[in-house]
């Protein structure tokens, strides 16, 4: 079920755009010629909410879980593990076409507990990011998440200031004591551009190659991209860069306010 499928995990506070720099790895790395796709951004909410749409004994007790994301809480490692494991299972085969030599998985929101450290650390190829960033930033973030219609509105989104200090205290007591816990490459980066940031993630796989789920061709692949003003993945790049800096000033004003202090 794992063989030789690597795992990039990228955790954080929530609001924190983790979502969005995933797939834009797995874009920056896709051949459009070939139609070649070696690297699979998923949400680990997305495959919980796949596991909880199944009419199996794992799907009942997610439904039940579920309520617990409602008021801000983590859901219990035991399902999240059996959730990756069954979505590994019965969905990714179909997600890679090809024999790729050294398949990715990006997966968002793993770790969140010390005891979610097994669960990413059963693959061969492992790492971990870690975007930190302010909570006044990740109350923006979920501001902004809100304000887009076009969004499908998150469970943890809907509960108001209450959810989201719950949910800033879960990641305190819960994602950076894991982070010194891991056994593989982590990699902690500031809440920042998204071309800053995916920088920061391809130069830290390049300094940790040995254990880099993400082979060096991709990579290399994903940084020439990156760095062409002409390629299409610019435009989307440009229109995330205002939430950015807004998030960006935030954290400046919050600094200055503690100095001042």
């Amino acid at each position: 079920m794992i063989g030789h499928l690597g795992i990039l995990a990228l955790t954080g506070a929530s609001g924190t755009g983790k979502s969005t720099i995933a797939q834009l790895l797995s874009d920056l790395t896709t051949s459009q010629s070939q139609g070649q796709h070696p690297i699979v951004a998923i949400d680990m909410s997305k495959i919980i909410e796949w596991a909880a749409g199944n009419n199996d004994d794992l799907g009942i007790r997610v439904r039940l879980a579920k309520d617990m994301q409602k008021a801000g809480k983590f859901m219990p490692d035991q399902i999240i593990d059996e959730c990756l494991m069954a979505w590994l299972e019965h969905v990714w085969p179909h997600k890679i076409r090809r024999n790729f030599q050294r398949p990715c998985l990006i997966v968002v929101g793993l770790p969140r507990r010390r005891g979610q450290n097994a669960i990413v650390e059963k693959f061969p190829r492992r790492a971990v990011v870690h975007v930190e960033a302010t909570f006044e930033q990740t109350l923006h973030a979920r501001g902004l998440r809100m304000g887009r219609v076009a969004d499908k509105k998150r469970e943890d989104d809907l509960g108001g200031r209450a959810v989201a200090e719950s949910l800033w205290n879960e990641y305190v007591q819960g994602v950076i004591p894991a982070m010194n816990t891991f056994n593989g490459p982590v990699c902690s980066i500031r809440l920042d551009h998204p071309r800053v940031m995916l920088s920061s993630i391809l130069g830290f796989l390049d300094r940790h190659d040995r254990h880099s789920p993400i082979g060096r061709n991709a990579r290399d692949h994903a940084m020439h991209r990156l760095l062409r003003k002409d390629h299409p993945i610019q435009r989307k790049l440009d229109n995330m860069t205002q939430d950015a800096e807004n998030l960006i000033r935030i954290a400046s004003m919050k600094r200055s306010v503690l100095v001042a202090s």
